[in-house]
Formats: structure tokens, sequence, C-alpha cells
């Protein structure tokens, strides 16, 4: 049962991180598209806008993945604890679903606020809602990791 939840949370996490590589890709073509442009002397207005939020856009639909894959940089301080390493991912975890839930709060607050860029009036509320989103994605990708652990320590006890 815990292999499947763990495969099924995975699945989730790659489509969304799939979703956060074909923004990163539309993205290039923009820049790549912006230059040409200047050479003509026609740049887009608010380009510099539009990519800075487009890459919020990309780091948190791909954080998750990161996470569930257990590819962040980390630190072992706790490595002569075993049982810590459930501690510290069961921490994270919650803090990380802590914040997400803080984020969506803050996109309520900013969507009320009515808050945009200056020149394209690009509100900021969706970005502030992907970055909670990508949040929650990561603590799923932690719980990922620590049903993974969890399933092989069974494992090894079965064998």
């Amino acid at each position: 049962m815990i292999v499947k939840i763990e495969k099924a949370l995975n699945r989730f996490i790659f489509f969304v991180s799939v979703a956060g590589a074909a923004v990163m890709v539309a993205m290039m073509l923009y820049v790549c598209a912006d230059a040409l442009m200047r050479n003509l002397n026609r740049s887009f207005v608010g380009s510099n806008e539009l990519v800075m939020n487009v890459v919020v856009v990309v780091i948190f639909l791909g954080i998750g993945m990161t996470s569930a894959r257990d590819a962040q940089i980390k630190i072992d301080v706790f490595r002569f604890f075993p049982k810590m390493d459930y501690v510290t991912l069961s921490v994270c975890m919650l803090m990380y679903f802590i914040t997400g839930i803080a984020a969506f709060r803050h996109t309520i607050l900013v969507h009320e606020m009515s808050l945009s860029t200056p020149f394209l009036s690009i509100p900021h509320w969706p970005f502030v809602l992907i970055s909670g989103i990508g949040l929650v994605l990561c603590a799923l990708g932690t719980l990922c990791v620590l049903l993974r652990k969890i399933s092989g320590q069974r494992q090894e006890g079965e064998q």
C-alpha cells in the first residue's frame, strides 16, 4: 500500500514538473525572440517583468521533483542516529506544508490588494499561488522519500 501511494505521488509530481519544463522552454523561446527584436530596435515592453515572474513558476513547479528524487543538497548532521533521518524528513515535510498554507493565505491578501507589475499590469497573485503549490509539492516529495525509506526498512526487516 505504501509503495502504491508513493508511486502515485511520484507520477503527480512528475506531471507537474513536466508542466514546469514546458513553461521553461516557452520562456527560453520568448527570451530568444526578445533578443532578436532588440537587434531590430523593437524590444518587447515589460519583458523583464514577464521573465522574472515566469522564473517563479519554473522554480516552484520543479522543486517537487527535486524533493521526490531526494536530490536536494543536504548536510547529514545526525548521521550517527539512524532514526533521526525520519524525524528530520517529517519536520521538513511539516514545515513545507505550513509554509505552503501560509502562501495560499498570502495569495488571498495579494489578490485583495490588487498588486500587479508596473508596465504590463500582470497580477502578482497567480505567482504567489504557484509558490504555495510548489511548497506543497515539495512536502509531497518529502513524503515520497519518507515512504520510500519506510518501505525499504520493512523489506529489510522481512528478509
